[in-house]
């Protein structure tokens, strides 16, 4: 199971046992996000915030009992396993927790054992999550079967016990019914005629025995005694949950005409007309062949809706299969005359371009994307416009087989959609080919993407100071901007994989950048100017971060106080060692640190206690709480205790998040040292803010 995050409730009267207890699964690589309760209102507040994955207890609270922690989630509705970490290991107590709804029980002091039980009721969790997606699934392929039997043409039928159970229009049509009840009472046995009865028992006893394909020809029996030549394929199945077998009844004809019809029909796609996946397999396979010969190279599109399954969810089955169609003639509308046009997939398509490089083909599909974006489809009554995502791979003799090509270019169209969707991108070796590790894979197609537009930015936000002298203060903020040229969150396009080598070199860039435009700025200005400048876990894990911060620093020639490298409290909660070093090598230096999301994790203090404050001397609130104390009416406990914690420190305090006059009303008379939000300014792609006017 790859698990990304932790999400963890912890029931613990000791915030440093519990900072222990989350570090034992923290040291396994994993990022934990967690919350301390101590009563029921905690408990209802944190069920209501989030989902959460797992819940780590002690019971050494007595405003909540661990029982009672069991009823509440269960009353809640949430899937959430409890782990019970106790003392009192012993058969009576064990058998006591798991009465009560516990999922596991582990005893004080054995880390590893707690780190196993909590990864294999993770497993558990993410199991039953997905039976549950996997039992919708299921429903919703039952109601496409039934819909394709009811549609069929091939007269289909399910029998029990020598009964009909089941038959659809076409299969009553052949044999001359009109009214399902009419079938219902009829044995199989009376619809074939006397002299093949025998046989077709002794068939069905082989069948039982050992099923295969073999076909049963012989004369039917219609409704009005009429008599006609047909041939009889059988095969296990279900319905309704039962065991059953399938009938396939095909009226016998030339067996010429027949192959061809069999030929015709495996080439066609039976809903939308296009090509089969199976003929466009044959047609690559002996394009690679001949490449083998002419050396020529063609190009195979891999083409998807962007928005099919939001439609789906809109117009159902039925719809679904309207909006298949209707983009299945638009494909061949705007196809050349000797492309093949496929459908290869539930909502994919494929063309196959003969003879043509990628990028050609590349050039005239960026204008099929504007193209169907103005296309109006209609479907179930409603009236929808969408997006395409494209990837096009080239069909040459260094493929082994078609099947590389199609995941080639299928796996250009993800990255596409990755992207935003609404794109055409051609593949890359470097980056689409399946050889890369999955997760590995997805970062090159994202850093890239944004690489190869030109989209990633610095934007500066200014940190304004609430009292006494200001100083020039910019937070450096990473953004991508999205195909409208509006910066957006780098996470929210594309998460970095902390650790990889491609998410070091991003930082060193963003790092190297923000010197570069300091430097600049205050040559420019004759300013003071200061950065905030976000290290990530992965720059702390980093053995060589401090040897590339100091050269990067030395380049600049700039003053040691111009940068202060910021460290998420959380990272160092689980690096504080680290931070200690890192701190230690940049203050030989005159350079400090500041820690970021103050109050995220349950280490807050131990953090401050550990770090002197020449090492950090600023603290920037977690945002999740300054925002959540400023708009709940029980008031701001949890941000008065974190600003009388920095304070007991010495730390000077930014308060992140400041969006109207009202939040900036309500932490006035808590004496903080500096704000910083859209009330005071958006994140700035320059540096020109006028902190006099901006001062409170």
């Amino acid at each position: 199971m790859e698990i990304s995050t932790i999400h963890a409730l912890v029931l613990d009267a000791s915030s440093n046992d519990a900072e222990q207890t989350l570090n034992v699964l923290r040291n396994t690589g994993v990022a934990v996000r967690a919350a301390q309760v101590v009563n029921e209102d905690e408990l209802h507040d944190a069920l209501e915030r989030k989902n959460w994955d797992v819940f780590l207890a002690r019971n050494n609270c007595p405003q909540l009992s661990v029982s009672r922690v069991a009823e509440l989630i269960q009353e809640s509705g949430r899937d959430i396993p409890i782990v019970l970490i106790t003392e009192a290991f012993t058969p009576e107590k064990i058998t006591e927790a798991l009465a009560s709804g516990i999922q596991a029980v582990v005893p004080e002091d054995h880390p590893d054992l707690l780190r196993m039980t909590v990864m294999a009721e993770l497993q558990h969790l993410a199991d039953r999550r997905r039976r549950k997606r996997a039992e919708g699934q299921l429903a919703e392929a039952e109601k496409r079967c039934e819909l394709l039997l009811a549609n069929s043409r091939d007269a289909i039928a399910y029998v029990h016990d020598g009964m009909h159970i089941y038959a659809n229009q076409s299969y009553m049509e052949l044999f001359g019914y009109d009214d399902w009840e009419e079938l219902e009472c009829i044995p199989v046995l009376d619809m074939i005629a006397p002299a093949y009865q025998l046989d077709f028992k002794e068939f069905m006893r082989q069948q039982s025995r050992k099923p295969d394909e073999t076909p049963f020809e012989f004369e039917g029996v219609t409704a009005s005694g009429e008599r006609f030549s047909a041939v009889l394929s059988m095969s296990p199945a279900s319905y309704d949950g039962e065991p059953c077998l399938q009938l396939l009844i095909r009226p016998k004809t030339d067996e010429h005409a027949l192959a061809e019809k069999l030929t015709e029909l495996a080439s066609r796609d039976q809903l939308t007309g296009l090509a089969s996946r199976d003929y466009i397999i044959g047609q690559l396979t002996e394009l690679i062949h001949a490449a083998q010969d002419t050396h020529k190279i063609s190009a195979l599109a891999f083409i998807e809706i962007d928005q099919f399954h939001e439609w789906e969810d809109t117009v159902g089955l039925s719809g679904a299969d309207e909006i298949r169609k209707q983009v299945a003639g638009w494909l061949e509308e705007h196809a050349r005359e000797d492309d093949v046009v496929a459908r290869v997939g539930d909502e994919s398509f494929a063309l196959l371009r003969k003879h043509c490089v990628p990028d050609e083909l590349a050039k005239e599909m960026e204008h099929w994307l504007s193209q169907f974006s103005s296309l109006l489809i209609e479907a179930n009554k409603k009236t929808l416009s969408g997006t395409l995502s494209i990837g096009i791979a080239p069909v040459s003799e260094r493929l082994p087989d078609a099947a590389e090509a199609i995941n080639n270019a299928h796996s250009v169209c993800v990255r596409a959609q990755s992207g935003g969707g609404n794109r055409v991108r051609v593949f890359s070796a470097a980056v689409d080919s399946t050889n890369i590790d999955q997760q590995q894979k997805k970062l090159l197609r994202q850093i890239q993407d944004a690489m190869e537009a030109e989209r990633i930015r610095l934007m500066f936000q200014p940190i304004v100071k609430m009292h006494g002298e200001n100083k020039e203060f910019f937070q450096v903020q990473v953004r991508v901007l999205d195909d409208s040229g509006e910066p957006v969150l780098l996470k929210k396009l594309f998460p970095i994989v902390e650790g990889s080598e491609l998410a070091l070199r991003l930082e060193y860039w963003v790092i190297t950048q923000a010197f570069k435009a300091l430097k600049e700025h205050r040559e420019s200005h004759r300013s003071q100017t200061q950065f905030f400048v976000q290290l990530s876990a992965a720059m702390l894990e980093h053995d060589k971060t401090v040897d590339f911060i100091l050269k990067t620093w030395k380049q600049s020639k700039l003053p040691a106080n111009a940068v202060l490298f910021m460290v998420n409290e959380t990272d160092a909660a689980t690096r504080l060692k680290r931070v200690i070093h890192l701190g230690e090598a940049l203050g030989k230096q005159q350079m400090r640190l500041a820690l970021s999301h103050f109050g995220g994790s349950l280490s807050s203090e131990t953090i401050l206690q550990h770090v002197p404050v020449e090492h950090m001397p600023y603290v920037q609130l977690e945002h999740d709480i300054v925002v959540e104390d400023l708009q709940q009416d029980e008031g701001m406990a949890r941000l008065e205790k974190l600003v009388q914690l920095a304070k007991q420190h010495e730390r000077k305090i930014i308060v992140p998040m400041i969006e109207n006059a009202q939040m900036l009303a309500q932490i006035w008379p808590l004496g903080v040292d500096y704000v910083q939000g859209y009330y005071v300014s958006s994140p700035l792609p320059h540096l020109y803010f006028d902190f006099g006017e901006a001062s409170f």
